[in-house]
């Protein structure tokens, strides 16, 4: 019973000086890219295109219902219904006034 302790105690103990070594493996890295100069650029970084997926998304969205409000890069736009051809309708919503009819 005490020899399987003390090997599940090396286990643990290899395990930590493991985790350890990946934590000091990224910090060098880290510190080696501060020291060029350079600069990690995220994948998914929002922009102009995922913003217009986004709106487009919303204005197909089938749970909207009439008066629900969307927002788009040019402005805001309320659902006003299906046509029978299966078109969506929707009218501009001017800041202005608010968002009441």
């Amino acid at each position: 019973m005490l020899s399987a302790a003390f090997a599940q105690q090396d286990e643990d103990q290899s395990a930590r000086e493991e985790w350890q070594a990946q934590v000091d493996r990224a910090r060098q890295r880290v510190e080696q890219i501060r020291r060029e100069g350079k600069f990690v650029v995220q994948e998914n970084q929002p922009g102009q295109e995922s913003a217009k997926e986004l709106a487009r998304r919303a204005l197909d969205d089938e749970d909207l219902r009439k008066g629900d409000v969307v927002s788009t890069e040019s402005g805001f736009l309320r659902f006003e219904g299906i046509l029978p051809d299966n078109r969506r309708v929707f009218s501009p919503v001017d800041p202005g006034l608010g968002l009441g009819k």
